[in-house]
């Protein structure tokens, strides 16, 4: 025999559940352990390989998007450089629009 499929009302239980947990208790955990680390003097060793894996990963990302440009521009027979110039361009154009459009409202 298969397995019994859940319905759907206790899905969204559990959903919204979860969704209160999560969403109103995080930060008290965070919180919680940011206290543990400053009690236990852990702060400045626990900070400064916080700070390398950041590193890590922002470098991670430029290579992901330079390695998606190129794949694109390699297709489309054009610079990848002059691509990401002009989708950053497109970017802070369009997220200046929005902070315009809520400072008017």
């Amino acid at each position: 025999m298969g397995k019994k499929k859940m319905g759907l009302v206790p899905r969204l239980i559990i959903a919204i559940i979860l969704g209160i947990l999560i969403g109103e208790f995080m930060p008290l955990y965070i919180c919680g352990t940011f206290v543990d680390m400053t009690y236990s003097g852990k702060t400045f060793t626990i900070l400064g390989i916080l700070w390398k894996v950041f590193l890590v990963v922002i470098a991670m990302q430029l290579i992901y998007i330079f390695l998606q440009f190129t794949v694109a521009g390699s297709i489309a027979h054009k610079n990848p450089f002059q691509m990401i110039t002009q989708s950053a361009l497109s970017w802070t154009r369009f997220t200046r629009s929005l902070s315009t459009r809520k400072e008017q409202t």
